[in-house]
């Protein structure tokens, strides 16, 4: 995987760079706030899988995170795409819903090659 200028020049090459697929602003801030307290992670967002994979393609990227609860969203093609690029990149799917109204999307993202599923609270209590 080529690893771009921008993350070459701004970070150790002992960082971990993650990749966060969601549309949501609440979203991601959520998740960026869970990875914010790690120096050694570096966040790269993206709001759709058509520029999350060119993304993907054109940086030296380690995980993906993707939020699945955007059904508007084709997130199935995505991790397929994503582990036709590089089929030892860690994708970790999420959602702010609650796990029964994804179990099946759920398991279709393990089959095509996500690694894990976390339910993320959207608030801070």
């Amino acid at each position: 995987m080529k690893i771009s200028s921008l993350i070459s020049k701004n970070s150790d090459p002992n960082d971990i760079h993650v990749m966060v697929i969601t549309s949501s602003d609440e979203t991601y801030a959520c998740i960026e706030t869970y990875l914010s307290d790690e120096s050694k992670i570096k966040i790269f967002h993206q709001k759709g899988g058509i520029q999350a994979v060119t993304t993907f393609r054109h940086h030296g990227l380690d995980a993906v995170i993707i939020d699945i609860s955007e059904t508007e969203e084709n997130w199935p093609v995505t991790i397929t795409r994503l582990i036709k690029i590089d089929e030892h990149v860690k994708i970790i799917m999420v959602s702010t819903d609650q796990l029964d109204q994804h179990r099946g999307a759920i398991e279709t993202g393990l089959d095509r090659g996500a690694i894990d599923y976390f339910s993320i609270p959207t608030r801070f209590e």
